[in-house]
């Protein structure tokens, strides 16, 4: 039983809350609660309990901005609580004391957030963080930004902790934090340390993402050969003392994300970031002219070639106050998204992309039609549907993935008989698309400012329209292309013939399948993949293998037999793969070398399993297994206190989640 009141004025919790004696969530997020009433004490079943408040709408954030609750200083006594987001010390009296005090009885705790803290508070604190064995999320801030942050004392650290926000000024580098083997994620804003954090840290052997806000104040950071092994993400934040990043040949081989923002001291990019070959975004925000200057592309100065391997380099400056139009801005991945916003270049920004909650994203769309926010970033699929009047400007910042879709984004701005403009960023690997493109323009009576052989052999251009006129093409383009009507007597179909799209990306095909589709292993574009019941009796596995892009798999009721085995060298770009109700699956191998970039592997409902997958610590990669309805032997092995050689096999895997359903209620465990 939960209770939710998102995004809603509510200010206050009637004291009737402690008559829910069964409620297990009580979720205030984004809600005006400052303070709950001890009457909440009476909900010995509460597992979730959440209350924050975003300041203001804007993704870039200041200090101060998140906002929690005070809480009863009792709050020790709700023994079930697992999630606690986000807990303020009361510091106008004793109770926040004891409130710091109490958290060390809230022993099946797993994430924890807590705010306005004082250095007085840090020895309490750790006292109680301690006692928290089952902690996997944890984030502090102090009272204010100068305010000094004592952790010095915390030992033993919590052994499963993934996620660590330390928000305030440090005097010395937490000694503990370098012991943090299975912590993923790492950000540590406004901790002016004098002595550079990175030595400290390139050992942590599963660290993903790590992000450095007013942390440093340093001129320089070195990332060693050798350091930061799996480290993908890199944010440094308003760090005014930086000179100068040097990036050691061997160093973070696995980088595909570096942002640099407010350094205005930095006159080069990055030393050496020639080495980061995974690199796929570079974002540059709010940096020196010197440095700008050095990117020019007419000019191709060394800078410019040191990182013209990088599919992605954005560079963001003020040059207005505020974005002057409506516009969308379409982008192909959901949670890169929120880069794109920046507050002090286009005022209010908001996004919305398929992994942002319902109410999050119905929020993001009612202040873009209202016109508090006069630019909304979006994915095609999030966008999809989408009736907004008044769009003067659409921007296909990433080239839509098909023609189709590029004229559907672009005829927003034609609703109505209104006229807008589209600008598309078209890139050397959309030149697959140029022909089509231009078929188009030229269809719809405009005119391409280049000619269709140029446009195959450019680098990078830019498209633009006048839209007002298009509407009666689009309609057509949109519906005419893709549907016939079909007559009533009309002879039912028994073969389905076609020629196969060459530039396929993503295929799911829902349905029986006699045989496996022969054509298949020939979408060599093919990134997303997803058979369901398909009832196949032959494994799959041996002609999806050598797919050379495929990044997503999902295989749900394709299968009957019992087996899967996953050979070495195959599925080399494979990211995520699902497994989903393979009934007489008992078996699952992995061989050395197989699937070398997975990162998330989910089995569900195949309860004939009665062991993890062999092979699984082959996957040094992989960042999350998930398990739900499995059979109660395989559960059984996983068992922390025994530590079975199936537990000893995923113990290298940051988070391990085990789904189960009791008396009719979805419980989830953490490994």
């Amino acid at each position: 039983m939960g209770a939710q009141f998102l995004t809603t004025k509510v200010k206050m919790v009637p004291k009737l809350i402690g008559k829910l004696e069964k409620l297990e969530t009580l979720d205030l997020g984004g809600t005006y609660v400052t303070e709950l009433p001890d009457e909440i004490l009476h909900l010995q079943k509460l597992r979730n309990l959440l209350s924050y408040y975003l300041k203001s709408r804007i993704t870039y954030f200041e200090f101060g901005d998140m906002r929690g609750f005070k809480a009863p200083s009792q709050i020790g006594s709700l023994q079930s609580l697992q999630v606690l987001s986000m807990i303020e010390v009361d510091q106008r009296s004793e109770c926040g004391v004891s409130m710091v005090k109490e958290l060390g009885r809230l022993t099946q705790l797993r994430e924890l957030h807590i705010g306005n803290l004082r250095r007085e508070d840090g020895v309490t604190l750790c006292s109680s963080i301690e006692k928290l064995g089952n902690l996997c999320r944890l984030e502090i801030i102090s009272t204010k930004e100068d305010e000094i942050l004592d952790l010095q004392s915390l030992s033993p650290v919590p052994r499963f902790l993934q996620l660590l926000h330390l928000i305030g000024h440090l005097e010395k580098f937490p000694h503990w934090i370098p012991s943090l083997h299975g912590l993923v994620d790492l950000t540590l804003g406004w901790s002016k340390l004098r002595d550079d954090p990175l030595q400290s840290l390139q050992e942590l052997p599963n660290l993903a993402k790590l992000i450095l806000e007013q942390a440093y104040e340093g001129e320089g950071l070195c990332f060693k050969a050798g350091g930061f092994q799996r480290l993908k993400h890199l944010h440094l934040y308003k760090l005014k003392g930086l000179r100068w990043v040097r990036v050691e040949e061997g160093a973070m081989p696995h980088l595909e994300g570096l942002s640099i923002r407010n350094s205005e001291l930095m006159e080069e990019v990055p030393s050496g970031i020639q080495h980061l070959k995974n690199l796929q975004t570079f974002e540059l925000c709010e940096m020196s002219e010197k440095l700008i200057s050095k990117l020019d592309r007419e000019v191709q100065d060394e800078d410019y070639r040191n990182i013209a391997h990088i599919p992605e380099v954005i560079i963001w400056y003020r040059e207005h106050d505020q974005w002057k139009s409506t516009g969308l801005c379409f982008v192909q991945e959901g949670k890169p998204v929120l880069k794109l916003c920046f507050r002090k270049g286009f005022g209010e920004v908001v996004s919305i992309h398929g992994d942002k909650a319902q109410h999050a994203r119905t929020k993001a769309i009612s202040l873009f039609k209202e016109g508090s926010c006069p630019l909304m970033i979006a994915t095609d699929v999030a966008a999809r549907g989408l009736d907004i009047p008044d769009v003067e400007v659409v921007i296909n910042y990433s080239f839509p993935l098909t023609t189709e879709d590029y004229i559907h984004r672009t005829g927003r701005t034609g609703r109505a008989g209104k006229k807008g403009v589209a600008h598309t960023f078209f890139m050397k690997e959309n030149k697959g698309l140029a022909g089509e493109l231009v078929n188009v323009m030229r269809e719809a009576g405009r005119t391409v400012g280049t000619h269709e052989n140029k446009m195959r052999k450019f680098k990078s251009y830019t498209l633009w329209m006048d839209i007002g006129s298009m509407l009666e093409f689009i309609k057509s383009k949109l519906y005419g292309a893709h549907f016939k009507e079909i007559a009533a007597n009309a002879p039912k179909a028994t073969k389905i013939t076609f020629d196969i799209p060459r530039f396929l990306q993503l295929l799911h095909l829902i349905g029986h399948l006699e045989k496996f589709l022969h054509w298949i292993p020939s979408l060599h574009g093919l990134v997303d993949l997803t058979l369901g019941w398909s009832k196949l009796r032959d494994d799959p596995l041996q002609s999806l293998q050598e797919l050379p892009n495929l990044a997503k798999l999902i295989l749900e009721q394709a299968y009957e037999g019992e087996g899967l085995c996953f050979k070495a060298g195959g599925f080399q770009r494979l990211k995520h793969l699902h497994l989903y109700k393979l009934k007489g699956l008992r078996w699952v191998r992995v061989e050395e070398g197989a699937m070398p970039h997975l990162e998330g592997l989910s089995i569900r409902n195949s309860e004939l399993m009665e062991e993890v997958p062999s092979g699984i610590q082959h996957l040094k990669n992989l960042q999350t297994f998930e398990l739900c309805e499995m059979s109660e032997k395989l559960i059984s092995k996983l068992d922390r206190e025994v530590q079975d050689e199936d537990y000893r096999n995923i113990a290298h895997i940051p988070e391990v989640i085990i789904w189960y359903r009791e008396h009719d209620q979805w419980k989830v465990r953490f490994l």
